[in-house]
């Protein structure tokens, strides 16, 4: 009956040490996904950018080297 009450106790242990690393592991993945995903929207404002830029290029008479109306590229 001791010998099984000690293997119940260190298997309770190792199970809440288990629990913990799990808890642990799980923190550093939320704290990586945030992370993640703040580079996302950094990416994405970027682009979205750089689209508002061309398509802002592309309108312009002078400058463009596409032509809208006439779909072609300039010389």
């Amino acid at each position: 009956m001791e010998k099984s009450v000690e293997l119940l106790a260190s298997l309770v242990e190792k199970t809440a040490e288990a629990n913990c690393e799990v808890v642990e592991a799980i923190e550093k993945l939320q704290s990586r996904s945030a992370e993640i995903s703040g580079k996302a929207a950094e990416v994405l404002d970027r682009v979205e950018n750089m689209i508002r830029n061309l398509q802002n290029f592309v309108q312009e008479p002078e400058g463009a080297l596409y032509d809208p109306s006439s779909k072609e590229m300039r010389e």
